[in-house]
């Protein structure tokens, strides 16, 4: 388990590495956990929904990850590449109006999500 609060002296082991944190990456992943942590304290169906993973036909891509989060009327679904190539894959949301919570190199339409290599997409559907 990673410790934020570790040092030299105390939890080196599974400390997180902060030394890039005022790059520009690290500054890119920073508002990501801050983006993350707000959607996941807004969104109910996150934290106590039902998992439902989703899956093609050709499930046995490990690089993509599809599941939506389902508690009662509430409906959010989750798509993230974990490759370095481009996926993509027929739209796998259910009828009706999504609106995007986060997103990093995808896209989606009525046909087709497309995620970018390291690419992801949280939708929720309206209600």
């Amino acid at each position: 388990e990673n410790n934020m609060f570790s040092n030299r002296f105390f939890g080196r082991r599974n400390s997180i590495d902060w030394s890039g944190a005022l790059t520009d990456k690290g500054k890119m992943r920073t508002q990501l956990l801050i983006d993350l942590a707000k959607i996941y304290h807004e969104e109910k169906a996150l934290i106590h929904g039902e998992t439902r993973f989703i899956h093609e036909s050709d499930a046995n891509d490990n690089d993509l990850m599809c599941y939506e989060r389902i508690l009662e009327d509430e409906s959010i679904f989750v798509a993230i590449n974990f490759s370095d190539e481009k996926k993509t894959v027929g739209n796998l949301l259910p009828e009706g109006d999504f609106s995007v919570l986060l997103t990093y190199s995808a896209e989606f339409d009525a046909d087709n999500i497309v995620l970018e290599p390291n690419g992801y997409i949280v939708v929720k559907k309206a209600q």
